[in-house]
């Protein structure tokens, strides 16, 4: 089958990552490295609409490489010291997703409807997209983001609602495979260009990882507050 590539890119001092999509099965964002005049933009892009506080403007970089599949999103994340805010006016705009972090380096702290919690690598956590919430690290960290359309999970939705803002392990169980599915997944739909099936199959793979692992959740219950 034949297929397309196109790419467009943003320079220097506006956003400076570089876009290139696929009529394949997969749409692939590369970020070169980016200071904080770029990193609102490319936030907002991949995740939600947030507001982003840099404490040291002068001395902030970050980088996010993110492939879609199908309808998934999958990115890896490496920034310094940054506060996320979604707050209500955002919410008019919202997507209706989920996102899915998983702290590789470093701790992320995270607070949303009276829950909050602070989650280390061997952990991840769920974001709600219609609901405000804070999110923030003090130090550099890196991580990898699962963002999910709600629809996707229509029929676990409860679950969803019982287990947001709550740390679950990744150090056993299906939360392990989901996790290393992730980097799998992530891995070849940025190096190999895939086709729909592939594309297909490898989010129905993360989705089902997913589905296990709410129905089945080790929580960490001495790093969240309900």
């Amino acid at each position: 089958m034949e297929h397309t590539r196109s790419i467009s890119k943003r320079h220097g001092n506006q956003t400076g990552f570089e876009q290139a999509k696929t009529t394949q099965g997969s749409s692939i964002v590369s970020n070169l490295l980016l200071s904080a005049s770029g990193w609102q933009r490319v936030v907002n892009e991949t995740y939600f609409d947030l507001k982003v506080q840099v404490k040291h403007p002068n001395q902030f970089t970050g980088r996010i490489q993110q492939a879609t599949l199908d309808q998934l999103g999958i990115s890896s994340y490496l920034a310094d010291s940054v506060h996320y805010q979604r707050s209500s006016q955002h919410l008019s705009q919202a997507c209706d997703s989920i996102l899915l972090t998983f702290p590789l380096n470093g701790s992320v702290c995270f607070q949303q409807q009276k829950r909050e919690l602070i989650c280390h690598p061997g952990q991840f956590f769920i974001e709600l997209s219609h609901q405000p919430y804070q999110f923030y690290h003090s130090q550099t960290v890196e991580l990898q983001v699962l963002k999910v359309p709600i629809a996707k999970l229509e029929n676990h939705q409860r679950l969803i609602e019982q287990y947001f803002a709550q740390a679950i392990t990744t150090e056993k169980g299906s939360g392990r495979l989901l996790n290393h599915q992730i980097s799998h997944a992530l891995h070849l739909a940025t190096h190999f260009e895939l086709s729909p099936i592939e594309s297909q199959l490898l989010e129905q793979q993360l989705l089902d990882l997913i589905i296990h692992t709410l129905h089945r959740p080790t929580l960490s219950l001495a790093d969240s507050h309900v």
